[in-house]
């Protein structure tokens, strides 16, 4: 009965460990993620990249850029377009497919 007792406990210990270590990875996959997006200059950008902005969203203006990773390896590419008082964020990758957009945002004057 005695062995008993310290297989569950040692059992407990190892799920809270496995737990525990799952948590530290993901926190560690997050801010890898974070690091990993670096600036761009908008005349930087790649041809196919520039190509989409111009062809999609000619009456934006490109205010800032950024590239990263993502997780299967292909590099992306996220641009702030400005239009008057809106702005929104396009995710392009580097073939110029629109990968995502974010809602536009109507800033207050």
């Amino acid at each position: 009965m005695r062995h008993l007792k310290i297989l569950l406990v040692f059992g407990v210990m190892c799920f809270i460990g496995t737990v525990s270590f799952a948590q530290i990875e993901t926190i560690e996959e997050i801010k890898t993620e974070v690091q990993d997006k670096t600036e761009v200059l908008i005349n930087d950008l790649p041809q196919a990249v520039t190509k989409t902005l111009k062809d999609k969203y000619a009456n934006y203006i490109a205010s800032k850029a950024s590239s990263s990773i993502q997780a299967d390896g292909k590099v992306v590419y996220s641009v702030s377009l400005l239009k008057g008082t809106e702005t929104t964020e396009v995710t392009i990758d580097s073939e110029g497919n629109l990968v995502e957009k974010d809602k536009e945002k109507k800033d207050k004057i």
